[in-house]
């Protein structure tokens, strides 16, 4: 059974909240997305605006292009003075937050292979 429910947000048009029964919830909320799409080089502007050293321009294009903005956000979350207005602390380098991203993906790549190798062992 599949119940139809409406809220509200804006008088003359409501948005649909669709819940399926009985294996779990989906809910479904048609919203349009207001932002608009940044080229790379407005993305660079942006984040050197709010106070992140970028040395290499061209590399960080390479690197936003690559990987995505939103992507890169969670490396570069902890160097934010104010994560409201998004604004860096003094000395934060977009090396140092790709550093960090590449940390990472390393590491994900060495603990995946040592699963495997678990997994391995505990089947024989």
């Amino acid at each position: 059974m599949i119940k139809t429910l409406y809220l509200c947000t804006d008088k003359s048009r409501p948005l649909p909240i669709r819940t399926a029964y009985p294996a779990g919830h989906f809910l479904y909320i048609d919203m349009r997305y207001t932002k608009q799409a940044m080229t790379l080089a407005q993305q660079i502007q942006t984040l050197q605006g709010r106070g992140l050293m970028i040395a290499d321009t061209n590399k960080a294009e390479q690197a936003l292009d690559a990987i995505s903005y939103f992507r890169l956000a969670d490396y570069w979350f902890h160097l934010e003075a104010d994560h409201h207005a998004h604004q860096f602390l003094p000395n934060s380098h977009f090396e140092e937050v790709l550093a960090c991203y590449f940390f990472d993906k390393d590491l994900k790549a060495l603990l995946f292979k040592a699963i495997q190798t678990i997994e391995v062992a505990v089947r024989s």
